[in-house]
């Protein structure tokens, strides 16, 4: 599969699925017969974080680098590969800047 399909097709299994990590991680956790609630509490994420990342409502997270985690621990739960959901996700919201630094403080007032 190219690159440049991987963010519309997706494998879960042997079943192509159209779609962005919501999708693909909503399928997978359909198939191991899940709610959205025992999920949400295994992760230790709200019911909300759980229903926008399975929406691909990205913009209600706090950041990218929190959507990261929370999309690669929810792949770990459902059995899906996290680097790929990872990569689809970086591809098409950007890659967080790691190396940014905050500006330093001024102390002279």
């Amino acid at each position: 599969m190219s690159d440049q399909s991987l963010t519309t097709e997706l494998n879960v299994g042997t079943h192509a699925v159209e779609g962005f990590p919501g999708h693909i991680l909503r399928e997978a956790r359909q198939t191991m017969g899940l709610s959205q609630q025992e999920v949400a509490r295994d992760l230790h994420l709200t019911c909300r974080v759980l229903a926008a990342i399975e929406a691909d409502e990205f913009s209600l997270m706090p950041s990218a680098i929190f959507t990261r985690g929370y999309i690669r621990n929810y792949a770990r739960y459902v059995g899906v590969d996290s680097d790929m959901l990872i990569k689809a996700f970086d591809r098409t919201y950007g890659r967080p800047d790691h190396i940014a630094k905050p500006m330093d403080i001024i102390t002279d007032v």
